[in-house]
């Protein structure tokens, strides 16, 4: 797969925006329209009721229209009391602009810029409710029309209309061929994304909205599953049978992703709560795998936690190697070997990273075998924040694999012990930057030494933090191996950051982390017992978004916002043209 397809996906994550409060929200209603009702009672010379009497109408009124609003959208998630009101605000805001305008010439000149602002008020109100509420404008057009024609008839009480002749119905004229053009450009967009995902974009658009901001996620998952891709896909299990606990370190294949709460998003702690239900600790960590392989509905992540009912033995043993360290360019490998089973961690850090392409699992899996390895497991540690792999970069993991691979197979191997903790069982807290599946943490003592591993429930971690967590534990007297993170998406698309997630030590401070692991490196140790092993894998059909859709989505997001360039300033240059006629009329 092309790389920079979920790079272009990532990056309009930076178009999301979130909405003020509602109290907020009304607060700026009553003073736009408070604008509104004082610049019309006193420019436009309205004498038949006083400005306080004026606003009462007028406020009652817009209450009332919004409440009709959300009960003629009730059955849209997307409809909240808050989203309609903040609707109103900008529409309100445009129709207050020219208002104001209108303000600086005389009554006769300022009727127009009421009319035309009205109109545009409208049209802006339609492109909202046509793309993001509903396709059938049968119920869009009296949605959006209801509340400003309401309103604009208080607003325009004691004007004699009959006495402006012509001059009304050219700028009502106007008014509705603006509003028609609208129509016309949604209908464009619509298309543009059709011909590429055989759904139309608007369609596409409104779905992703209900999963995203109102965590409404079948709309979503049964457009994904039309174009989706069955494949299967490999978990591997290493197993630790101790006197006290049996730890599992658990490497699927599948990528957490979209974003929550589409496919697999949250897949690292269902797996978490698949196995900890069984009264297993489970590790999970992230499998060599991409955005291709995300799950595309519930259902197939429930038929993935079905598989490991029936897991494969590959074999089981009672030794282990020493950890391992190669490196080769930009890229790092800690390993140990456990009998003729190899579990081998990757890492750029310092340098950024993402997902780790499929491309190199096969070569390497390959060369495993033939330095005698019955099977190997490979994890991408996605510790370091940062852009996707260029070509060098997947060739420096190819290389430094290759070298460590050979380091264990030659490597002496000895009995050891296991313990292992959990931060559930500390009772502690942490920011949005770490999942519900916390943090834990494997022990291992190998020949009298003791090494960690470090799992946090999280989306990549922020650069340099795996370096200053290594550095701060190594001056307590605990050796870390590896800081690793699930790659869960469970924040993916919810906060405003350049990467569209939260990464580990974005929001926990290092010094909380350094804690915590100490904390569960003293629980660890005083669980730990003699121990062997159980490698199992499990291959699992399943519903994958696949390559296909990726490249397809991102190509049908490109021409929707090209389309939408195009049509947007022909709108805006039409709405130039009837800006012009307010001020000839």
């Amino acid at each position: 797969m092309n790389m920079s397809t979920t790079a272009n996906i990532h990056k309009r994550y930076n178009l999301l925006f979130t909405l003020p409060s509602t109290a907020l929200t009304l607060i700026l209603l009553f003073v736009i329209s408070s604008l509104l009702v004082f610049l019309s009672s006193f420019y436009g010379k309205l004498n038949i009721l006083s400005i306080s009497q004026y606003l009462l109408i007028f406020e009652v009124a817009l209450f009332m229209l919004l409440i009709i609003e959300h009960s003629i959208l009730k059955n849209n998630p997307l409809a909240i009391f808050r989203r309609l009101a903040f609707i109103s605000v900008l529409s309100s805001g445009i129709w207050l602009t020219f208002v104001t305008i209108g303000s600086l010439f005389t009554p006769e000149k300022f009727l127009n810029f009421l009319i035309v602002g009205l109109f545009l008020s409208i049209a802006f109100r339609l492109l909202i409710f046509r793309s993001v509420f509903s396709n059938h404008l049968n119920l869009v057009l009296p949605t959006v029309s209801l509340q400003p024609t309401l309103l604009a008839i208080i607003l325009s009480m004691g004007y004699d209309l009959t006495t402006y002749g012509i001059k009304i119905v050219v700028l009502i004229g106007s008014g509705l061929i603006l509003n028609l053009a609208v129509i016309i450009f949604l209908k464009r967009i619509n298309s543009s994304g059709s011909s590429i995902l055989k759904v139309p974009a608007i369609t596409m658009f409104q779905a992703f909205l209900k999963a995203w901001a109102s965590e409404e996620a079948t709309s979503l998952e049964e457009i994904i599953e039309i174009s989706s891709s069955k494949m299967t896909v490999q978990t591997s299990i290493l197993t630790f049978n101790t006197e006290i606990k049996k730890p599992v370190i658990i490497i699927p294949e599948v990528h957490p992703g979209p974003f929550y709460p589409i496919g697999s998003s949250n897949l690292p702690y269902q797996i978490y709560k698949f196995f900890l239900e069984k009264r297993i600790s489970p590790l999970i960590l992230h499998g060599i795998s991409g955005h291709e392989l995300n799950l595309t509905s519930k259902k197939e992540v429930n038929n993935l936690l079905t598989s490991y009912n029936n897991p494969k033995k590959l074999g089981t043993g009672e030794t282990c190697s020493r950890p391992i360290t190669a490196k080769s360019g930009k890229a790092i490998a800690n390993g140990f070997a456990f009998g003729d089973y190899a579990l081998i961690f990757l890492t750029l850090s310092p340098n950024g990273m993402e997902d780790f392409p499929r491309e190199i699992k096969k070569p390497l899996e390959e060369e495993s075998l033939k330095n005698g390895f019955k099977h190997l497991i490979l994890v991408d540690t996605h510790n370091s924040q940062g852009k996707n792999m260029n070509q060098e970069e997947s060739g420096d993991l190819i290389d430094v694999t290759k070298k460590i691979l050979k380091k264990l197979r030659k490597a002496d191997q000895f009995s050891f012990k296991v313990g292992h903790a959990h931060s559930s069982e500390l009772n502690i807290n942490f920011e949005r930057d770490i999942g519900p599946a916390g943090v834990g943490m494997l022990l291992l003592e190998v020949d009298r030494r003791r090494y960690t591993i470090v799992v946090a429930d999280s989306n990549n971690a922020r650069r340099g933090l795996r370096e200053e967590l290594i550095h701060r534990l190594d001056t307590l007297g605990i050796s870390i191996i590896e800081v690793c993170t699930s790659d869960t998406h469970i924040t993916a698309g919810k906060v405003m950051t350049t990467h569209g997630y939260i990464a580990l030590g974005d929001q926990t401070k290092t010094e909380y982390l350094v804690d915590t692991i100490n904390k569960l490196f003293t629980k660890a140790a005083n669980d730990i017992s003699n121990s062997n092993f159980d490698v199992n894998t499990i291959k699992t059909e399943v519903k994958v978004i696949g390559d296909n859709m990726l490249t397809d989505i991102s190509k049908a997001m490109d021409n929707t916002i090209k389309t939408a360039r195009r049509g947007g300033f022909s709108l805006v240059a039409l709405s130039m043209i009837i800006m012009l006629l307010t001020f000839l009329l």
